[in-house]
């Protein structure tokens, strides 16, 4: 009998997996059912085997652009979370219809290595934040360098998502100005980790 027919057998309720490469190769006749990918980057449709036989994910991370054309991706079964990695030319255009189609998605983290978020784009959950530093004269007075959302309730729209989800983190960086802190806390009262990077001064 081989391993996956035996942990199938078996009363345990659910196998965590931490690398594709203890995966088995796909075939049509396999159960994926009880395994859970504890931790996924998307670059490719390489899982897209695994999770039509069943198979559930936890957590992804979403490199570069692979999700501006969400069309045709696969859905991924029991995802709780999810880290995207923004570039220069990334789009939220997708995430609308990826979070309605995942109902049991919790978190989003959005982490910046490109400046994307002092571009001139329009980012969502924080775009009141851009527009608040701007308004007190301190929008270069701080360099934001991510910052995660927390479902608030279920999905209500596939093209509107703003009033489903509440910024619970963010990470900054060169805080030169004493406004910034009492404006964060002001428009996002349910942040609960708040990091302070380095040229942020003494606390």
């Amino acid at each position: 009998m081989s391993l996956l027919a035996a942990l199938n057998r078996h009363s345990v309720e659910a196998v965590v997996v931490t690398s594709s490469a203890q995966l088995p190769e796909t075939s049509c006749s396999l159960d994926l059912e009880k395994f859970i990918f504890a931790d996924a980057i998307v670059y490719g449709e390489h899982l897209n085997g695994h999770l039509a036989c069943g198979m559930q994910m936890r957590r992804l991370v979403i490199r570069h652009d692979h999700m501006d054309d969400y069309s045709g991706m696969q859905k991924f079964n029991g995802l709780c979370e999810i880290e995207v990695q923004l570039t220069r030319t990334s789009s939220f255009s997708w995430l609308p219809g990826f979070t309605h189609a995942h109902p049991s998605l919790k978190k989003i983290s959005f982490t910046d290595s490109f400046d994307y978020l002092r571009s001139s784009n329009t980012i969502p959950f924080i775009q009141p934040l851009f527009e608040a530093l701007r308004e007190q004269g301190v929008y270069r007075a701080v360099r934001i360098q991510g910052f995660s959302v927390t479902r608030s309730g279920p999905s209500t729209s596939a093209t509107d998502m703003t009033d489903d989800w509440e910024v619970t983190g963010l990470h900054l960086r060169q805080v030169a100005d004493r406004l910034v802190l009492p404006i964060v806390h002001s428009l996002f009262p349910w942040i609960s980790i708040l990091t302070l990077d380095r040229g942020c001064g003494r606390i």
